[in-house]
């Protein structure tokens, strides 16, 4: 039967053996994903290598496929240890002080968000919908509650967010250069001129 979908595996610590690469390759994987989020450029060279030397002792190629980090927003110190948030309960976010439920890492992305946008905490988890923004913060009502802890990773996936290259993402686009990836991938690209704006980088 022809197949008509590729497969995508990201490798991470429990997937850095030579025997669990393997197995991988063999079940039909055709791209190798690494997140740049996490490991470091010796880490992430040594995956690659190993995973191109099995792919030539298998008579393969298999993609590479490096996965910037992009933006990154977090919740800031929650004082009092980990919050339950209740579904319909409203809770404000902003810089940490009087008033704010949820303080947050870097409050200069709160002037982006807009009435009726969702704010995902925690890999989506904890849901919010925003409902109003005030002097530099942001209230919002519980859509899916949960815990909520120190340092959660905050998403915002309908806000319309201003593209940046950090630099970090600068110097893993020049790793992934060096290393030859096949691809790169990127988060909150919405305009053919941020595509042209990491092709420089890459050049």
């Amino acid at each position: 039967m022809t197949r008509r979908a590729k497969i995508v595996a990201t490798l991470g610590p429990a997937s850095t053996s030579e025997p669990v690469m393997r197995r991988l390759l063999r079940a039909g994987v055709d791209v190798v994903r690494l997140n740049l989020s996490h490991g470091s450029h010796d880490e992430h060279r040594e995956r690659i290598r190993r995973v191109r030397k099995l792919a030539a002792a298998e008579g393969r190629h298999i993609a590479v496929l490096l996965d910037l980090m992009g933006p990154r927003f977090r919740l800031g110190v929650i004082a009092d240890g980990p919050r339950l948030l209740r579904k319909g309960q409203r809770v404000v976010l902003g810089k940490s002080g009087a008033g704010v439920d949820l303080p947050v890492d870097d409050p200069g992305f709160l002037r982006h968000l807009r009435r009726g946008e969702r704010v995902l905490i925690d890999n989506g988890l904890v849901e919010l919908r925003v409902t109003a923004k005030r002097r530099g913060r942001v209230e919002a009502r519980v859509l899916f509650g949960g815990k909520v802890s120190t340092r959660k990773g905050i998403n915002l996936p309908e806000t319309n967010l201003p593209f940046s290259i950090s630099r970090k993402d600068r110097a893993d686009i020049r790793f992934a250069v060096a290393e030859r990836a096949d691809y790169l991938a990127a988060s909150y690209i919405g305009r053919g001129r941020e595509l042209e704006a990491l092709r420089r980088v890459a050049r």
